[in-house]
């Protein structure tokens, strides 16, 4: 009753100014999983998570934050 990630598939990304890059990408298997766990562990931890905690959270990004900001910095004038 234990789950083993599969190996993931690498391919190589040519770059624009020479040379390439590595990208990985996991099964479907892998991906399933990965957005389960994710799911629950949103469900468990995200209420407990202050309102302008931003990072790393589902709908909320870097932009969401920005514009929290220069909100505030537009009403406080």
């Amino acid at each position: 009753m234990s789950y083993r990630p599969q190996a993931v598939r690498k391919k190589e990304i040519p770059k624009e100014r020479g040379g390439t890059r590595t990208l990985g990408i996991p099964s479907t298997e892998d991906k399933i999983v990965q957005k389960g766990i994710s799911s629950i562990l949103t469900a468990v931890f995200d209420p407990s998570f202050i309102d302008s905690s931003y990072g790393f959270r589902e709908k909320m990004g870097c932009h969401d934050a920005l514009k929290q900001v220069h909100q505030e910095i537009t009403s406080s004038a």
